[in-house]
């Protein structure tokens, strides 16, 4: 490597060392993900519907009416305007997840149409989820990773202009006016290339999902749908 290309390599890696220190400084995070794809080879695999309906068995998350009633059963009312939205996260009803986690990252690039806020039940479940799907997958061989969520929790009106652009996106009350919704757009890791890489990643999502049976999930347009059932 010359040091024309050392350099930036360098820099870049200091940068995701310190974004995972400290997980929530927006301002950094387009500059890692650049340097993860171009400098350090970063792979993925898309969740989209042409790949993903190959391999989700389940058919009950098509219900459209089991998502909003466990969404509703979060404990938190519907999520009409962001008034509602900001007085629920000064109450600490909704927590913010970080940009990056054990098996995520935020696309912030995108999260800024909806909020990286979520019910307590939600983030329980979907940290459970992720730890132990990163667990298998490095154990699987692969390093590093991670599911992108790239949509969280709307309001009534976000939900609406959204689903004016996005034939995915329901125009009725959604899971995501909760705050026990995300859209999750691919799967990312370092260490395995090629197709037999991304279908192993996507089954060992799926092998997870199945085990934890916490949620509700379902291909939207190019994203990946899941709403958190509630508690037991």
């Amino acid at each position: 490597m010359n040091r024309k290309v050392l350099v930036p390599f360098a820099a870049g890696l200091l940068i995701v060392g310190a974004l995972q220190v400290e997980p929530v400084r927006y301002a950094a995070e387009p500059a890692v993900d650049w340097v993860e794809a171009v400098l350090l080879n970063r792979h993925q695999a898309p969740l989209s519907n042409a790949i993903a309906g190959k391999w989700i068995s389940r058919n009950d998350f098509q219900n459209y009416l089991l998502q909003s009633r466990a969404a509703s059963q979060h404990g938190l009312p519907l999520i009409e305007n962001q008034e509602i939205h900001d007085r629920l996260v000064a109450e600490g009803r909704l927590i913010r997840l970080p940009v990056r986690g054990n098996g995520y990252r935020i696309k912030t690039n995108e999260i800024v149409y909806s909020s990286p806020y979520f019910s307590e039940r939600m983030l329980e479940a979907f940290e459970d989820l992720t730890t132990e799907w990163a667990r298998r997958m490095r154990e699987a061989g692969f390093r590093r990773p991670r599911v992108v969520i790239s949509s969280g929790t709307r309001t009534v009106p976000q939900q609406k202009n959204i689903a004016k652009e996005h034939s995915g996106a329901t125009k009725r009350i959604s899971a995501h006016s909760y705050g026990a919704a995300m859209d999750l757009i691919r799967i990312e890791y370092f260490g395995k290339a090629g197709q037999e890489g991304r279908d192993e990643a996507r089954a060992l999502l799926k092998e997870c999902l199945n085990d934890s049976e916490a949620f509700f999930w379902v291909p939207e347009g190019s994203n990946f749908h899941i709403t958190a059932k509630p508690k037991p």
